[in-house]
């Protein structure tokens, strides 16, 4: 039996999408992070502030919802929720509304608050650092993020900083640096470049550098309609590392941001604000210290910066002999092997934590220490970290390699489900062959089978994934269809039932807005069944009715709002299982128009009752 949310344990996540290209980045850590702190996360997938379009400002009636009844502290993704047209002063206000909830911020400084941001500036200098010293750029064009969103300044100062130190034109020469334009306009500052600064790629500058890979993306796209193309005219690079970054034909080169880690940080940091709240409210304090974190952001290097395809750099490379490969490279010498330095080299790549190590890296550095006992190459270093049995023991009738592959295997399967770049893993050899803590002799054995595991296990997941797509796609027609012939509100909720936990909504209920005080419970479904709790009134400062709140709580919860063209409805409020933002968002728009279309039904039966109320001899 459910107990109800714990003291202390509940969060908002304040976003203002979960479907966009970049933001599937964003919000799945920080759920995934929630689950393994055991604590409730709501997300409250908003809009703009003094958003010129209608649909983004009607989405942000769920944020009154974020107050101290429903929740006990807030993550604010602030970027998110400013626009250009956003005013300080309103920004200001909204964050002030949140009071006296302890909360902390994303990207933005809010003064008297934590913030956990990423360090945009260096990794952007970084980048075009990279441009510059492997690749001899010389005049690199900008595309300038929205002035409002504090780490597309950052970005900015990052890319003059880079070429102010290696003197190039780009630092003193504003026409390769755009003005400041939305993420969603790379065409737009694309367009600036060439229409109006008359500007070529590959003729007046060499390299294009976007605060976003939205707008790198958009702008790659402008060009090639005019006949100039990525790489073979000039070199692009994004930033985000977003889904987006693999649209072109040649993926960009770009700059990550560690989600995970800004997850595990903002809990953290967050979880200590509210302590030291208490003793601030408990009188044990005289005033609340204020944490601010900055993290590391990391160079991700494909194709597009002209670094060259992975794969055959890897198969160029292993077919050096040894000394001479190492002196073309310039790599370090073959180290001293040792198993802890290994373990450590890999997991830079797969991130995981130390149950993850031992269970899937270990192994696999335990194995290949043993292939190259077996081989009488070099001794392995210090003393035997793990416990592991001999893999080449009596009772085992499988040779060494086979062992040490099925290991790799098995570590591979784990990779990809945590949908990672499989670029990512091709780099890892690279870098392994390149550091000195392998044998390239060894290497070269096992280079071609290695490769041949990859590959094979990353079509197995992407037929997987394709598999679990095209059932998402069967349960939301199925619903669809459906909801076209549902004309009243019992009927919606049995389909959301019947369809749901097929693509793993386990619960869910929708709340309608009546006035400034009050909303209607619409109706609501778990595990159990469909809940006996419908259309009823209940305080319009609450998620749910009281007598829910047991089933809302203990999990992650997303409160999407509901609204038509016209008018804000309410709000769905359902579990959270996947990380595909684009099928819950179509799932709020599919519902949106299916109240929409019970209201002009219950309206027109209305209308139609009162006419027959007014024929003369009615209810004689």
């Amino acid at each position: 039996m459910e107990t109800v949310c714990a003291e202390k344990n509940r969060i908002a996540f304040i976003i203002n999408s979960i479907d966009s290209v970049w933001v599937q980045n964003v919000w799945p850590p920080f759920a995934e992070y929630a689950r393994k702190l055991k604590k409730s996360l709501f997300i409250f997938p908003g809009g703009h502030l003094s958003s010129l379009h209608d649909s983004n400002s009607l989405r942000n009636s769920i944020f009154s919802l974020v107050n101290d009844k429903n929740v006990d502290g807030v993550i604010l993704y602030s970027p998110c929720v400013k626009s250009e047209s956003t005013k300080e002063e309103e920004f200001k206000k909204f964050c002030s509304g949140l009071e006296p909830l302890p909360f902390i911020s994303m990207a933005d400084k809010i003064p008297g608050h934590p913030s956990v941001v990423s360090d945009c500036y260096m990794g952007m200098k970084e980048l075009t650092t990279h441009c510059i010293k492997a690749h001899g750029a010389k005049k690199i064009a900008f595309l300038c993020g929205p002035t409002t969103h504090y780490d597309a300044q950052a970005r900015l100062r990052g890319y003059k900083d880079a070429v102010e130190e290696a003197r190039l034109p780009s630092s003193r020469d504003n026409f390769l640096v755009t003005d400041p334009f939305a993420w969603e306009d790379g065409h737009k500052a694309a367009e600036q470049l060439f229409e109006e600064r008359k500007l070529r790629p590959g003729y007046d500058f060499d390299t294009l550098i976007g605060s976003s890979d939205d707008m790198t993306v958009d702008a790659i796209d402008y060009f090639s309609r005019r006949g100039f193309y990525m790489p073979r005219d000039y070199h692009a690079l994004g930033f985000d590392n977003s889904l987006k970054s693999f649209f072109p034909e040649c993926p960009l080169s770009t700059v990550m941001s560690s989600y995970k880690e800004m997850s595990s940080e903002a809990f953290r940091v967050l979880i200590e604000y509210m302590k030291k709240k208490d003793l601030l409210d408990g009188g044990f304090l005289n005033s609340l210290p204020v944490e601010d974190v900055v993290l590391p952001t990391k160079l991700v290097i494909r194709d597009s910066c002209g670094c060259g395809g992975l794969h055959y750099q890897i198969a160029e490379l292993a077919a050096e002999p040894e000394s001479v490969g190492a002196k073309v490279r310039g790599s370090p010498p073959v180290q001293e092997p040792d198993e802890e330095t290994l373990i450590a080299k890999i997991n830079e790549y797969f991130e995981l934590e130390e149950k993850g190590i031992k269970t899937f890296i270990t192994p696999i550095t335990h194995a290949w220490f043993e292939i190259a006992r077996k081989d009488n190459l070099k001794p392995v270093k210090g003393r035997k970290l793990f416990n592991s049995p001999p893999i080449n023991s009596p009772a085992s009738d499988s040779s060494v390699e086979e062992i040490f592959f099925r290991r790799f295997e098995k570590a591979v399967a784990r990779f990809f489900t945590t949908g990672k770049d499989s670029g990512l893993l091709l780099r890892l050899l690279q870098d392994l062959f390149n550091s000195g803590l392998v044998s390239a002799s060894q290497f070269r054995k096992f280079e071609p089978v290695l490769l041949k595991i990859i590959f094979r296990i990353w079509e197995r997941s992407s037929i997987h994934a394709q598999y679990k797509m095209k059932n998402q796609d069967v349960a939301l027609n199925s619903l669809r269809f459906e909801l076209l012939e549902t004309r009243d509100r019992d009927s919606l909720v049995k389909s959301l039932a019947k369809h749901l936990p097929r693509i793993g909504i386990e619960k869910a209920g929708i709340a309608l807005y009546v006035d400034d005080k009050t909303s209607n419970w619409v109706g609501s479904y778990s595990p159990v069944g469909i809940s006996t709790v419908k259309e009823q009134s209940f305080p319009a400062d609450l998620f749910v009715p009281e007598a829910l709140k047991q089933m809302f709580c203990n999990g992650v919860f997303m409160i999407q709002p509901l609204f038509t063209k016209e008018r804000a409805l309410g709000y769905f409020i359902h579990s959270v299982s996947g990380n595909d933002g684009s099928v819950y968002e179509e799932l709020r728009f599919t519902i949106s128009y299916a109240l929409k279309g019970i209201f002009q039904f219950e309206e027109n039966r209305i209308l139609t009752l009162q006419k027959e109320v007014a024929q003369p001899g009615y209810g004689i």
